[in-house]
Formats: structure tokens, C-alpha cells, sequence
């Protein structure tokens, strides 16, 4: 009787599953090598559990799974009709804020010749807040310093962390004019890309920096589950306009 093999990654315990599986017997490494082929490799981590499992309910072959589709649009729609409702009072708020601002928050990265993974999740977040969040004014990095949005002029910073992003020197600099500018700062973890948060916070010269960034509310992103960052941002006390 075949079996239907599905990895769940725990990717905070920094295992390359490449590296685990080649310890597997050698009697098993076929269904092993079919198992990766078909990306049958679910990636796990705590915080994001509910959006894990629905993957990993996707990957199973299951008796009913209309039954399960059903309950994971479900969670879907709901996921998508909060985003509107929070966003709208985020809006809100900035048009009676005693601190005029142009932005409700702007998204920024490393530059890529530092961190190569940060830009593109900038656009996926950014995309995702335009098309789900439409009455939010968000501004973003494009990796150009005449069409950047200032960091400046928002009430909220969003950092996406990658590997090495905290090297890069005009990242450092936003994330210090957003701390003088009294911005609150929000952390996007991109899970795939650095799982050991702490160890790229310590890549970090600045300690005042690297423990104010401790401290900050954070966010883990996988690409598949955008959409949960977002209300994460949105519904956090973090992100707000004053």
C-alpha cells in the first residue's frame, strides 16, 4: 500500500532538510527523493500553526477534502474582511491625528547588493496591503532615492529582516531616522531566509539599535500566507496613527 509522505519543516531549529535527509537508511531514500520532487514539504513554525496546517492539509490526501476546502476559504474570507475593517480604522485615525503624517506606514528592506531576499517581499507585502487594504496610504522602497517613501513622514515602519539585512548600512539609517522621527517599528521576519532571528539582530554594530529592534513587534512571513502578515500589522497595537 503506497503511503503519501509529506515533511514538516520546523525551520526555527536551523535543520537544513537537505542535510537531515541525506541521514535517512539508504532502504528509504527513495520514497525520500519522491517525497522532495513532488514538494511535498510543508515549512512549520509556531506562530503562523493555523496557516501551517492549512499547507499541510493541501499536501495530505485526505477522505474529504471539500469538506476542509470549504473551512480553509472560509478562514480566508474572514482573514480578508478583517484586513478591511482594521485597515479602514487605521485610515481613519490618520486623518485625526493631532501629528500630520503622509504615510500610515512604509515598507523598507536592505538594499539588494546586501540582502537579495528583502526587496521582493517589499513588493509582495506592498501589493498585498494595495489590492486587500485600499484605504491605507503605504509607502514603500524601490530601491531608487528619488521614488523611495521617506520614513519620515509615517506613523509606522515596516523592516523586512533577512539574511545579512542588518549589514546594510542605508538600512540602518531609515530604521534610525524612523526612531528620531518617534515612528513605531514593525518587524517582518522572513522565516526562509534567516530562521535565527537573534543571530542577524547580533549582526546588527549598533547594540541601541539591535535592542530597540529586540523589543519591536514582529511578524513572521512566508510567501504562501502574505496575508496573515498583513492583518498581523494592522491589528497589532503597534501599528497605529497618533
Amino acid at each position: 500500500m503506497k503511503r503519501n509522505v509529506v515533511f514538516l519543516h520546523h525551520v526555527r531549529s536551523n535543520s537544513d532538510l537537505l542535510v537531515e535527509v541525506r541521514k535517512a537508511p539508504e532502504d528509504i531514500m527513495k520514497a525520500i527523493e519522491k517525497t522532495i520532487k513532488e514538494d511535498k514539504i510543508v515549512i512549520y513554525t509556531h506562530d503562523l500553526s493555523e496557516e501551517c496546517n492549512d499547507m499541510l492539509m493541501e499536501k495530505m490526501n485526505l477522505k474529504n477534502p471539500e469538506d476542509m476546502k470549504n473551512a480553509y476559504e472560509k478562514r480566508c474570507s474572514v482573514r480578508n474582511i478583517n484586513i478591511m475593517k482594521y485597515s479602514a480604522k487605521v485610515a481613519k485615525a490618520r486623518t485625526t491625528a493631532g501629528v500630520k503624517r503622509k504615510y500610515d506606514l512604509c515598507i523598507t528592506a536592505a538594499n539588494v547588493d546586501h540582502s537579495p531576499d528583502g526587496m521582493p517581499v517589499v513588493a509582495h507585502i506592498f501589493d498585498t496591503f494595495a489590492t486587500r487594504a485600499p484605504a491605507l496610504c503605504v509607502g514603500r522602497k524601490v530601491g531608487d532615492k528619488v521614488a523611495d517613501a521617506d520614513v519620515r513622514h509615517t506613523f509606522n515602519v515596516v523592516i523586512v529582516l533577512t539574511k545579512d539585512a542588518l549589514t546594510c548600512p542605508a538600512l540602518l539609517d531609515e530604521i534610525k531616522s524612523a526612531l528620531e522621527a518617534e515612528a513605531s517599528i514593525l518587524l517582518v521576519h522572513h522565516i526562509t531566509s534567516c530562521p535565527d532571528i537573534n543571530a542577524e539582530l547580533a549582526k546588527c554594530e549598533d547594540k541601541v539599535l539591535s535592542s530597540s529592534l529586540a523589543r519591536s513587534a514582529r511578524f513572521t512571513y512566508q510567501e504562501k500566507v502574505v496575508t496573515s502578515v498583513v492583518l498581523g500589522i494592522l491589528f497589532s497595537g503597534q501599528c497605529q496613527d497618533r
